[in-house]
Order: structure tokens, then sequence, then C-alpha cells
């Protein structure tokens, strides 16, 4: 199962583009992926932002999302993807167009940080 965690106030639009796209990712969001809307991801500088994870996974956290098909697309395939690796790790060339150019980081399992 992944998690898809979306800032719910991110952006100065009313209603909020983070509340926007959360809603817009809950209605299209497969049964593999859970979107939860979280207040504040202390990204505003690269709001919309979301965060990809999943037990014993690398976590991702995109900003500068747009609340768009595009975008909304781009983040469920990407988690898709994301859901079928087995470290969280997703190959380039597997990456949608929507979302190059958004990751703001990548944080290790926790199981592994302590390792390296």
């Amino acid at each position: 199962m992944v998690d898809l965690i979306v800032c719910t106030t991110c952006g100065d639009a009313t209603p909020r583009q983070g509340l926007t796209f959360y809603e817009q990712l809950s209605e299209s969001a497969p049964e593999s992926v859970s979107v939860y809307g979280f207040k504040c991801l202390m990204s505003c500088k690269r709001s919309c932002a979301v965060q990809l994870r999943a037990d014993g996974k690398f976590a991702y956290t995109l900003g500068d999302m747009v609340p768009d098909e595009s975008n909304v697309e781009g983040v469920l395939t990407f988690a898709r993807h994301y859901g079928q690796s087995p470290d969280g790790k997703v190959a380039y060339a597997d990456w949608p167009d929507a979302i190059r150019g958004h990751f703001v980081s990548r944080m290790p399992p926790q199981d592994q940080y302590k390792q390296e």
C-alpha cells in the first residue's frame, strides 16, 4: 500500500490549491494508493506539496505541483510505479513528464539510513 500525503494548506487561492489537489487525487486514486490530507508539510516555497511513502521504501516529497489533470495523472502514475518497486526507487524512464523537476527530497527508509 502506498500512502500519498497531500498538504491541504498549500497555495494562496481560495479554496487552497493543496485542498483542491487533495480532492482531485482522492477522487482518482486506485485502491493501492491511500490519499491523506495533512495541514502543512512545511514546503511553502514549493507548494503544492505531496509526499509518497510506504513501509520499507524511500519516501519522496514533490513540490510546485498544480492541481490539474496532468499533475494528478503524473503523481498517480508515479505512485503506481513506486508501489511496484521493492525499495521505492523508480527508474527515471518511468517518471511521468508532469512530475519531472518537482522532487524536493528523497528520504531513506528508517531501517536503511542507519546502515550507511
